[in-house]
């Protein structure tokens, strides 16, 4: 295929105007753009680089005619729209919409597109759709063995296809909308993790209204989805990991924070109480000095393992710092779990850890503070709950 350089250099322009806004959203959202000092952030990165490289292939190779450049601008505004429906962590139904109306546009004479993906019992649901009538939508489900998409390739489904005449007219009966007559189906399987995770399909009222060169198109596309989702995983997994301590698997600090804050915000217009924790592990450097830092870390999960008995789904643990550790606990006060602590310590002292046939000095000191009585901020109950912590160190005679 013969290639215009004038084509491909607007090509090249036409890339960087899609990656501007990609970086600008990793700038803006500071969290992301933290993130991408992880492994897993700069594997999405490299991801969604790939993403915005095929679409300069693309724009190069069928940059002959205004008319083709005008449609392929069309993908690589759907790049950047994707890109950043990835980055802001939204919900795939919402990409999926955004990939089918492009699509549409894209495709002369389509007029309905479905995204199906597999539900919790293996069928096949509309995850996602244009053009259908919504109760028809709602109650569509289907078993992959009953796809024209089955039918026509026996099972085995790799590539986008053209769903023949024959093959409709056979399988009608199964998929029948009453209210619409399936002339022309062009379609595309979704594979994640090298696994089916569901189809594309493009409809046209056209007999035959699909040739040969729309499945390029259909491949494109349903790559855009599958690097979506794989960039989206990604990232979920890498915010995730961000906001959980990797030892003890508390929250991180600044996870706890921002629940902390929403917490206060929620009982400042409710009325209701909480009582926020400090923790310490008793003779954490002695144990790393003795034993190892190995041992040191088996000491601070063993801890962690017994405060969860003290904690409810809806209360918070978090890693404060070190050998620290933050609680808040919904609905008691500071003497209630003053009292439930004292327990928690004498069994973990009854039932001490072992590491590598050593057991292990184990103990933890606490202190607590009441919201709203003893302070309305963080900085302020910290301050309370540390002294009281101090002081419950202070008291025991072989800490």
């Amino acid at each position: 295929m013969d290639i215009e350089m004038s084509r491909s250099g607007r090509a090249v322009t036409y890339s960087i105007l899609i990656a501007v806004p990609v970086v600008a959203g990793l700038a803006f959202l500071g969290e992301a753009w933290r993130l991408l000092s992880s492994p897993w952030m700069s594997l999405m990165a490299l991801v969604l680089a790939a993403a915005e490289l095929w679409s300069v292939a693309v724009v190069v190779v069928h940059g002959r005619t205004d008319r083709a450049a005008a449609k392929y601008r069309l993908l690589g505004e759907l790049s950047a729209e994707v890109n950043r429906a990835v980055l802001l962590n939204q919900d795939e139904t919402k990409i999926f919409s955004t990939i089918l109306d492009y699509t549409l546009r894209f495709l002369p004479g389509a007029t309905l597109g479905s995204v199906l993906t597999f539900d919790d019992d293996g069928y096949l649901a509309v995850a996602a759709s244009r053009g259908f009538d919504e109760a028809y939508v709602r109650r569509f489900r289907i078993r992959f063995e009953d796809t024209w998409q089955y039918r026509q390739t026996g099972g085995r489904l790799t590539d986008a296809l053209i769903i023949t005449p024959e093959t409709i007219r056979q399988a009608g009966t199964v998929v029948d909308n009453w209210s619409w007559r399936h002339r022309s189906v062009i379609s595309a399987p979704l594979f994640v993790g090298g696994q089916l995770y569901g189809l594309l399909n493009v409809d046209s009222q056209e007999e035959r209204g699909f040739r040969d060169e729309d499945l390029e198109v259909m491949r494109w596309f349903r790559a855009q989805i599958e690097v979506c989702l794989l960039a989206r995983d990604l990232y979920r997994t890498a915010l995730a990991d961000s906001r959980v301590d990797g030892l003890t698997k508390f929250l991180s600090r600044s996870a706890f924070d921002e629940r902390f804050q929403q917490t206060v915000d929620h009982c400042d217009r409710y009325g209701e109480v909480f009582t926020l924790g400090m923790f310490d592990v008793d003779g954490l450097k002695s144990v790393n000095d003795n034993f190892g830092h190995g041992a040191g870390d088996h000491l601070l999960k063993s801890v962690c393992e017994v405060l969860k008995q003290a904690a409810r789904k809806s209360d918070l643990l978090g890693r404060y710092g070190g050998d620290e550790f933050v609680a808040l606990f919904h609905s008691t006060d500071a003497q209630t779990m003053a009292e439930r602590s004292a327990r928690l310590v004498a069994q973990l002292r009854a039932h001490a850890p072992v590491f590598q046939g050593q057991i292990l000095p184990a103990s933890f000191s606490y202190g607590f503070a009441d919201f709203p009585g003893d302070g309305k901020n963080f900085e302020d109950l910290v301050a309370v709950a540390d002294q009281r912590l101090y002081q419950t160190k202070s008291r025991r005679p072989n800490r």
